[in-house]
């Protein structure tokens, strides 16, 4: 963190809980849901392209699901929903 300040945060669908985005931001962080961003219900790889492109940290209450994607994105991979029919 530069300068103090807190990095944004991404709630994918299954941490996207109103009370955990109060809990976030009254520590100073800010919390980006999918209903913000317009991309609830989308699947995770798409939610971890939009965590990365806008430079926020993916917050899951689901890691298991984010570890084989991960890795994929770290070695130059591609896995996205929307190149799906």
């Amino acid at each position: 963190m530069t300068g103090g300040t807190n990095p944004a945060l991404y709630l994918d669908d299954c941490a996207d809980h109103d009370n955990l985005v109060r809990l976030l931001t009254s520590a100073k962080y800010r919390a980006v849901t999918p209903r913000e961003a317009g991309t609830k219900g989308a699947c995770d790889p798409d939610h971890l392209d939009y965590a990365a492109a806008h430079g926020h940290v993916l917050l899951t209450l689901n890691p298991d699901d984010f570890r084989d994607l991960h890795r994929q994105w770290q070695a130059g991979g591609t896995d996205s929903c929307r190149d799906l029919p």
